[in-house]
């Protein structure tokens, strides 16, 4: 690593579990060497393994855009659970489990287990080129109208400082993404107003998007990754965080 190269830095918090949960979607990837047969041939044995977590299955063909046509693109596997709240997607080059309704990182780190070990043999490959987790945090706003007097108190000042005062004028919308490195990898980090969704127009929201990742990792080490990546994330996530969100959280009790 380079010597000049400096860290993410936050403040270290130990990790709780809140009454509240802002995390609306979370993520992890595991890309591979690509595995031809995975372009034709549909993973019978994979299936199999995780019928009971995960009994409907589907499959969806990518398409390629190029200039002036378009072709078929790859085909993605799908696992569902019963209550398809948790996804498993496979493709060629990639797979990962994906869940809109986390609660803890055990049941999210056991389920991850479980779709590593059905897939290792498939593969047969000792080693992954990029190893990524991402959670993707909603935190709820008490306006509907971008009101920026108090968004410190929800929301790190650090972060939302060109949002106080009024030379930037009325605003619509506002994003940042900011990428650096972790201990072991890298990260991006990507905030700002996530607009009202369909069930709910007038609910506004603040966006804190953690996503981490490292190249190159053996199969023997991937569960340690992950791990540490989500060690990281929870000092990340509470640094990220005002005083009035903390109070939204409720009561943190030692995992």
């Amino acid at each position: 690593m380079d010597n000049d190269k400096k860290l993410l830095a936050v403040p270290v918090d130990e990790s709780v579990r809140y009454k509240t949960n802002f995390i609306k979607t979370a993520v992890c990837e595991l890309r591979f060497p690509t595995l031809l047969e995975l372009e034709n041939t549909p993973p019978i044995k994979f299936q199999t393994a995780l019928r009971k977590q995960y009994p409907y299955y589907s499959e969806e063909h990518g398409l390629s855009i190029g200039l002036g046509s378009s072709s078929a693109g790859g085909k993605r596997y799908l696992f569902e659970s019963k209550k398809r709240d948790w996804t498993i997607s496979l493709k060629s080059s990639s797979i990962s489990l994906e869940t809109n309704k986390y609660t803890d990182f055990e049941d999210f780190y056991e389920r991850f287990d479980l779709m590593l070990k059905a897939i290792g043999n498939l593969l047969d490959t000792d080693f992954f080129t990029r190893v990524g987790l991402r959670y993707i945090n909603s935190v709820p706003l008490p306006s509907n109208n971008m009101d920026r007097s108090d968004i410190d108190k929800w929301i790190n000042p650090v972060l939302v400082a060109p949002l106080k005062g009024d030379e930037l004028g009325s605003l619509k919308t506002f994003h940042c993404e900011i990428s650096g490195s972790v201990e072991d990898g890298g990260y991006t980090f990507r905030h700002g107003f996530a607009p009202p969704n369909n069930q709910d127009r007038d609910a506004l929201s603040y966006m804190l998007d953690y996503d981490y990742f490292k190249d190159g990792v053996e199969y023997d080490d991937v569960l340690a990754i992950i791990k540490k990546f989500n060690v990281q994330n929870f000092s990340f996530f509470k640094w990220s965080l005002g005083n009035k969100s903390i109070e939204a959280l409720g009561e943190g009790k030692n995992k």
